[in-house]
């Protein structure tokens, strides 16, 4: 579901971590002050470098008085999702997996994202929460891991903006081994994506067979 149809009345984010804040090796310090603050509390744990390789956001989010995000959830569970409470008033809620709960100032609510979840503010005020999305600590490989989560948006993006046709059985071969399994067709090893020559290439890291994802 698209941003637009998830929310029913005023809700907006400010991104303050995710892929397009990565900072340039040797380049200009961060000018944003918050995110400077807040790149020295997550960096040393990895979150920092987590949500700018793609894996997650940290971002702060309010929802308006008397508004709703409605059932939704995320695509893969390589993350877990904290909401730490900066204004919460009487009258708000999370419900995930069916539970709900209720944000207190100052404290952190953790849950998994990959399964249904939703918010509503009843109050007549403003909730605000930072919301943190950071490796799930039951990964053996966050690099693996970061790299099968790319593979998976690079093949639903394709699959929007170039709709498969009936010759194309690489889109079938895309889903089954790339996104699904995540091993090559031709000697079961992981694979990986990459860019070069303008051409996405989905390479096996072990025997080095390619896909063009650009066919």
């Amino acid at each position: 579901a698209g941003y637009a149809d998830v929310k029913d009345g005023d809700w907006s984010e400010l991104v303050v971590f995710d892929r397009s804040t990565a900072l340039v090796p040797g380049g200009s310090p961060d000018p944003s002050p918050l995110r400077a603050l807040l790149r020295g509390i997550l960096g040393p744990p990895g979150v920092v470098k987590f949500c700018e390789s793609g894996g997650g956001e940290v971002i702060v989010s309010k929802l308006g008085p008397r508004s709703r995000i409605k059932p939704h959830c995320a695509p893969t569970n390589l993350r877990l999702t904290a909401h730490l409470g900066l204004e919460v008033p009487p009258g708000c809620g999370i419900t995930v997996g069916g539970e709900e709960r209720q944000w207190k100032e100052g404290e952190c609510l953790v849950f998994d994202d990959s399964f249904l979840h939703s918010v509503r503010n009843d109050s007549d005020t403003d909730r605000v929460v930072l919301l943190v999305r950071f490796p799930h600590p039951g990964l053996v490989d966050v690099e693996a891991a970061l790299e099968d989560a790319i593979v998976e948006r690079e093949m639903r993006a394709r699959r929007k903006w170039n709709p498969p046709t009936d010759d194309q059985a690489f889109d079938d071969w895309c889903m089954s081994e790339a996104v699904g399994k995540h091993v090559c067709s031709t000697c079961g090893g992981r694979v990986g994506v990459e860019e070069k020559e303008g051409k996405l290439l989905v390479r096996c890291r072990e025997c080095k067979a390619i896909k063009d994802l650009s066919i």
